[in-house]
Order: structure tokens, then C-alpha cells, then sequence
């Protein structure tokens, strides 16, 4: 994500938890940030939203494995 600094303004990642049960919980992962300039609006139509989402993805497989370790 480094390669994104300065290209985001008003970055967020937010992790909301619901318990499910005892044993269960649902987490969802949001992010929010504006472009900061005309190239990071065109970069991320062309690929930054697909780079986040891969790197969101591999944040909740990160929290699933920590969590699933027995």
C-alpha cells in the first residue's frame, strides 16, 4: 500500500465484527478514500480498486487463519 501513498486522501479501513455465536463471528472490511488528483482518479479506475480489494482480501484471510489456529 505504500505504493498508494500520497495518490489517497481521506483514507479508511474499517473492520466491523458481529458475533454470530460463541464459536462465530462475521467481519467485514470497508474502505473509503478519495482520489488526490486527476492521476490517482485515473489510476484508480484503471486498477487501484482492484489492488485494495486484493489487499483486502488477503486482510481477512490473515484474520481468518490467526483466528481458525487451534
Amino acid at each position: 500500500m505504500q505504493y498508494l501513498s500520497g495518490r489517497l486522501n481521506d483514507t479508511k479501513f474499517i473492520f466491523n465484527l458481529e458475533k454470530i455465536s460463541d464459536f462465530k463471528t462475521k467481519v467485514v472490511n470497508e474502505t473509503f478514500y478519495q482520489p488526490a488528483n486527476i492521476i490517482a482518479k485515473i489510476m484508480n479506475a484503471l486498477m487501484m480498486k482492484k489492488m485494495i480489494g486484493k489487499v483486502q482480501e488477503q486482510i481477512l484471510l490473515n484474520i481468518k487463519s490467526l483466528t481458525e489456529k487451534e
